[in-house]
């Protein structure tokens, strides 16, 4: 304010005379005080155009150099703070009086100074390393220490001299020379205004250089001794904080608390420190003490939010219910926005206890607050972070419905949510995604285009379009569009997954490869990268691969972001009836017997429910996570699971009046009347699917569907739904297969080889059921060579793999004889 009111006043007086050159000097020094270094600079050369000798003042020299300095021009700065400091006498003595040179800018001349041949000498030292030339650094660093001690010899006793001290020790520090920088700093005392500065830094060197915790933290105690206020005990707590002594930093933070009861941020702070360090029965008893002793309504969310991450579901509603159940009207602004908070807190909990009903209430109570405080007339509130506070209340309620199977409730729920936050992408890639479920597709298509404008580089957006061009024989697009993107950066990890899934739905897996050989050789380190390793992973199920997938797959298990899904990646490879010759060396097994007989049903589905017990989800909240735990349960030979399973798939999938929700669930339920020997339940079952638009998340259910139908020689109603399933997807081994069987019972023995080709081709002629099909339908249409070379390819793996030798080979060698 003092500045502004002296500009003001120094502008008043140059309206009335103009020619005032020192008033230019004082208005140049204010605006390089506020970083304004071009205006400074008009201000000077306005100034010289009066009084030409102005510029032999050592003020206008400081003022010319910072603008030459911060222009980068250290030579031309240096060149006229020399200047400045030897031409004093120069400058008219009369008027050097009108404008007070202080010891303050006499001081900064030399500081300045100092500091521009240190930058200079760093410039020489980065251009030495590559023309072996240290001449000139040495030369500058002379210059510079000549200058530093004919500074402190006229200064010495004085309290300027604090601050040559300070850059003493700062240049000290540049050459390595610790002990050095350790030493001038310590000479300051605790009667000197820069004492905090020192023991500050010099708690930095011995924490940072010197590795010394003893002494780092006594630099902040001797800090305390000297002054003794809540703030030092604050600052001396965070010390403790950043050395990992929690307990310690808790006392101190205490004590200052005890001097000063009504500081909230430090009330805060303790419970922080807490959590911090995993005390979390100490943080709980802390807050629920802190809201006894008549704390705030922080204390209580911060509280309310420990309850829901340590899951004391009761607890937090308990907690939040004291306040809420308070039915008296609040007007105040930030009253509003923690009941607000209080309303979704207690939804989460309600969530979490799978009582929706009770969470939608909180939601839209909550809802009501947030626009009544955004229709206020006179708020004081920032309007844009409480819209996005509304848009995200909205989008909870919207989860909520589509939880309930509320479809129109949760459509209403996300454009609202959208009204609020056009650039709530989580709400549109939601409404997007319930759209395509729903078979909405225009709407669907819309929302994705409506995304990509917002985030050109959105993969899921891009994904779904995908899914949508297929429906139009457009997919080369979408590939087009994650190609680009992988081009300018190959380590996009989420796109290089898309692009590869796309690629093997294209049947054209192969092409991933050199996006995947790029990536690693555009980081050197990608290949110990959780997403690069998940994608490798992709790559190798999709070629058959399946040791190979499980090891990249388990590199990835561990990590927050990709390990998710590579764990559920592991137990549908477990799953897979298909996967038949994997071995236990491709997975980490540190906490269970040691894996001598993968291929046995029990062990891959015992291996399936500890991969699923590491996951860091919460199985209540989590669809996918239960839906998994009821496939394992189908691998139990026990009936009695078998059924239990069924009845919770029953659940999920809901009354079969009602539209299918929940595809995975119905096939579950499929696969579960398939075992209990019910077949034409699971058809009933599976026909519900027929009724949807093909997703690629469906295609398990139709060729189980067309299992059924082979199984019942109902050979037409297979070949359609395996022709919809192969058209949206050309790379499913299965398909292919189930479309050779029903060739093979129609008796089209060369169609049937060509459809066994292709799955055999997928699967990196690695199968050898598949291979042992091929040859045999080879056999059946005469094709006696390439029946012999599968043959060989199939011995190759499996030297003793049943009945191809003796039923399949020797038989077409017979017959080329004859």
């Amino acid at each position: 304010m003092e500045a502004e009111s002296a500009e003001l006043l120094l502008s008043s007086c140059l309206e009335k005379d103009a020619s005032i050159s020192e008033a230019h000097l004082l208005l140049a020094q204010i605006r390089i005080r506020k970083n304004d270094y071009p205006d400074a600079e008009k201000c000077l050369e306005r100034g010289l155009s009066f009084n030409f000798n102005l510029q032999y003042h050592p003020v206008y020299q400081l003022i010319k150099a910072k603008i030459q300095k911060h222009e980068q021009n250290y030579e031309a700065s240096v060149e006229t703070l020399q200047n400045a400091i030897s031409t004093d006498n120069k400058f008219d003595k009369q008027k050097q009086k009108q404008i007070n040179i202080t010891e303050s800018d006499q001081i900064t001349i030399y500081l300045e100074l100092i500091d521009s041949l240190h930058k200079i000498g760093r410039l020489f030292w980065f251009i030495a390393n590559f023309y072996f030339n240290v001449h000139s650094v040495i030369i500058v660093k002379e210059e510079a220490n000549k200058y530093l001690t004919e500074a402190t010899q006229r200064w010495k006793n004085k309290s300027e001299h604090q601050q040559l001290m300070l850059l003493d020790a700062e240049l000290r520090l540049e050459h390595k020379d610790f002990d050095g920088a350790l030493n001038v700093l310590s000479k300051i005392t605790p009667n000197q205004p820069s004492y905090s500065t020192a023991r500050i830094q010099m708690a930095k060197i011995y924490l940072e250089q010197k590795k010394n915790k003893k002494k780092f933290v006594e630099c902040y105690r001797q800090l305390l001794e000297h002054d003794k206020t809540p703030a030092a005990y604050v600052v001396l707590g965070d010390a403790y904080m950043s050395i990992q002594e929690p307990v310690k930093a808790i006392e101190v933070y205490e004590t200052a608390l005890e001097m000063n009861p009504k500081d909230e941020v430090l009330a805060e702070k303790i419970g922080e420190a807490y959590i911090n360090y995993h005390l979390y029965s100490k943080a709980v008893k802390y807050y629920e003490t802190a809201l006894e002793n008549g704390r705030r309504d922080n204390m209580r969310i911060r509280l309310a939010k420990l309850l829901i991450d340590l899951k004391e579901y009761q607890k937090c509603e308990k907690i939040l219910r004291q306040v809420l159940d308070d039915d008296t009207e609040v007007n105040d602004d930030n009253k509003i926005m923690t009941a607000v908070t209080f309303r979704t807190f207690l939804a989460t909990v309600y969530t979490e206890l799978n009582k929706f009903s009770e969470g939608i209430q909180e939601l839209q109570k909550a809802s009501n607050l947030q626009n009544g405080l955004l229709n206020k007339a006179n708020t004081t509130v920032d309007t844009t972070e409480q819209k996005n506070i509304a848009a995200e209340i909205f989008s909870q309620l919207a989860d909520l419905y589509l939880r309930r199977r509320e479809m129109n409730k949760a459509i209403e729920m996300y454009q609202q949510s959208i009204t609020y936050s056009d650039r709530n992408l989580r709400a549109m890639l939601s409404l997007a995604t319930l759209y395509s479920a729903l078979g909405k597709i225009d709407e669907c298509r819309k929302q994705c285009e409506r995304i990509l404008d917002n985030d050109p580089s959105n993969t899921d957006a891009i994904l779904m379009l995908a899914d949508l061009s297929y429906e139009k024989n457009e997919g080369d697009l979408a590939s087009e569009r994650f190609a680009q993107i992988l081009e300018q950066n190959p380590n996009q990890y989420q796109v290089l997954s898309r692009y590869i899934e796309l690629r093997w739905r294209s049947g054209d897996i192969k092409n991933a490869e050199k996006f995947l050989k790029a990536a690693a050789e555009a980081n050197q380190r990608a290949t110990t990268h959780a997403g690069f390793n998940f994608c490798k992973g992709l790559y190798q199920s999709y070629l058959s691969d399946l040791n190979g997938a499980l090891q990249s797959f388990n590199r990835a298990r561990r990590d927050l972001v990709w390990g998710e899904k590579a764990t559920y990646r592991m137990i549908e490879i477990c799953l897979n009836p298909d996967s038949e010759f994997i071995n236990g060396d491709s997975i980490e097994n540190n906490d269970g017997p040691e894996i001598t007989n993968i291929n046995t049903q029990e062990v891959r589905r015992e291996m399936a429910e500890r991969f699923l017990k590491d996951l860091l989800v919460r199985p209540k909240i989590d669809p996918n996570y239960n839906l998994v735990e009821q496939f394992i349960m189908l691998q139990h030979s026990d009936r009695n699971v078998v059924q239990q399973a069924l009845k919770n798939f029953l659940e999920i999938c809901g009354p079969e009046t009602e539209e299918v929700q929940n595809v995975a669930a119905l096939y579950g339920s499929a696969k579960a009347y398939l075992l209990l020997k019910q077949t034409h339940k699971a058809k009933a079952q599976l026909k519900r699917v027929l009724t949807r638009n093909w997703t690629i998340a469906e295609a398990d259910g139709w060729l189980l569907l067309a299992d059924i139908y082979i199984a019942q020689s109902k050979t037409d109603q297979a070949t359609n739904v395996l022709r919809t399933l192969l058209r949206y997807n050309e790379s499913s081994v299965k398909g292919f297969e189930c479309m050779g069987q029903v060739h093979e019972i129609e008796q089209r023995w060369a169609d049937a080889a060509a459809n066994y080709d292709q799955a055999w081709r997928l699967t990196g002629r690695k199968h050898p059921a598949i291979g042992f099909k091929l040859a045999h339908c080879y056999l059946k249409a005469k094709k006696l060579f390439d029946c012999i070379d599968v043959c060989h390819e199939v011995l190759a793996i499996y030297p003793k793999y049943p009945s191809l030798k003796k039923d399949i080979m020797d038989k077409a060698r017979s017959h080329i004889r004859i």
